[in-house]
């Protein structure tokens, strides 16, 4: 199925502020940021964050994601309707709890086909809806201790959305289920008082 597609403003925003709160190591004042936690998948802790239990509500995490062993770890924000975004840390000081989430496996469930013309050339993309398997470490943002671990399978509703985003350089675009709802039932024993 093939559609014409167009650059969805908004969600070009959404990567860029994305990219941006995940590609510093800190502030020019010197306090913390996002980018500061992603060593903490690495085992290494954070200086200067709030010790897990300090809150009173729930404990503020922050969320990585590579979409295999061998990448990078991003900032991620699951997109589930049943992972509550609250739970996310706003003030990275306050931070007590790191998730680092790996895609470890895949099975292609569909394909969806999108054309779009450029300078008078049809381009076309085609993006691959997946089943997940992730691999989910839950350690402590301070010190980086592992508290849990699980591994689940992530399913995609295998549904084509009428637009994508912009077209890249590359033809096939793989897209990972998203983890949000399985993520909840493991989490909330750690995050709620």
């Amino acid at each position: 199925m093939k559609r014409t597609i167009w650059i969805a403003v908004a969600c070009a925003t959404l990567i860029c502020a994305v990219v941006a709160c995940g590609s510093g190591g800190g502030t020019d004042d010197g306090s913390l940021s996002t980018g500061n936690f992603k060593k903490v998948c690495g085992g290494e802790g954070v200086e200067d964050t709030a010790y897990y239990g300090s809150s009173d509500a729930f404990a503020p995490i922050k969320v990585f994601r590579r979409s295999d062993p061998d990448e990078a770890y991003i900032v991620f924000a699951p997109q589930s309707g049943d992972y509550p975004a609250e739970w996310h840390s706003q003030d990275a000081d306050q931070t007590e709890l790191v998730l680092c989430l790996t895609v470890t496996e895949r099975e292609l469930v569909t394909e969806c086909y999108y054309t779009t013309e450029e300078g008078g050339e049809e381009i076309e993309l085609t993006e691959q809806l997946y089943n997940s398997t992730y691999e989910a470490v839950l350690r402590n943002a301070a010190t980086a201790e592992e508290y849990a671990s699980t591994e689940f399978v992530a399913e995609t509703s295998g549904e084509c959305a009428e637009y994508t985003l912009d077209f890249t350089e590359a033809e096939i675009r793989r897209i990972d289920a998203d983890p949000g709802a399985y993520l909840v039932e493991f989490l909330e024993p750690w995050l709620l008082p």
